[in-house]
């Protein structure tokens, strides 16, 4: 598959409940503040969210690529200047062959002209999940300080990892108390994975429990449309700030391998 021009994120997790999507919705939208050209696109065929966060209900998603075989345009929803949808048809069935998941996903990054490309993956590994992250500049695992969200965190990157051992993975800490809690959590996964997989994860930022998270899902706005001062909505932004400057390292790269 043709990765093409732009910056591919696959934002995982390794059960459900880590606000996963809440994540994804809100970095696309912070990048798309820093007028990174942002797509949004919802792979999570069994528990679609994105188009609730952003409060739309569209009428074409990402299977009608195959399933009616609708162009790009059709299927993708402007949310602002910089930032565009691809939703799930939830009127459909969530099931996708494998061989037209990975035609769609190869319509969308050969077809979209952006700077980034975010999908919001299913939690847990499946084929689709492994599609998105094997064509991923960058895998975000989004888990909490939950022992079993650790623990499924593990078994995610013992998958990824079989299949695709130097995809970059970065950790993503989410509803936790302070930063001590949330180097406790990484340090408990990164010492399964040295023991067992002889490796270890950087976490990309931690996001604490926050009160205003709840209150924008609601509303069905993004965090920082509800208050940016809030202390998810500074901790989302600073993440998106380290993602904007591995975009800039990328672009700057791809212009002297042009040059040369």
């Amino acid at each position: 598959m043709n990765k093409s021009d732009h910056y591919i994120i696959s934002v995982c997790s390794g059960k459900n409940g880590t606000g996963k999507s809440i994540i994804a919705a809100n970095l696309a939208y912070e990048l798309s503040r820093n007028n990174r050209n942002t797509v949004l696109c919802d792979t999570n065929f069994m528990s679609p969210t994105l188009h609730i966060l952003f409060g739309i209900k569209p009428y074409y998603g990402f299977q009608d690529l195959i399933v009616n075989n609708h162009i790009i345009d059709k299927i993708t929803c402007s949310i602002g200047k910089y930032l565009k949808l691809i939703a799930c048809n939830t009127a459909q069935s969530h099931y996708t062959p494998d061989k037209d998941f990975v035609k769609s996903l190869e319509m969308i990054i050969t077809s979209i002209d952006s700077d980034c490309i975010i999908f919001d993956c299913n939690s847990g590994a499946n084929n689709e999940v492994l599609e998105c992250c094997k064509i991923s500049d960058i895998i975000l695992l989004v888990m909490t300080d939950e022992p079993s969200s650790v623990i499924d965190t593990y078994g995610l990157i013992k998958i990824i990892r079989t299949h695709y051992p130097s995809l970059k993975i970065y950790l993503v800490i989410n509803n936790v108390i302070d930063m001590e809690d949330a180097d406790d959590t990484a340090n408990k996964l990164n010492q399964a994975t040295a023991l067992f997989l002889s490796s270890e994860y950087d976490s990309l930022g931690f996001i604490p429990y926050d009160r205003m998270v709840k209150s924008s899902i609601i509303q069905q706005k993004l965090l920082n449309e509800t208050t940016s001062t809030s202390l998810a909505a500074i901790a989302i932004n600073t993440i998106a700030l380290a993602i904007d400057s591995f975009i800039q390292s990328n672009q700057t790269v791809e212009s002297e391998v042009f040059l040369n």
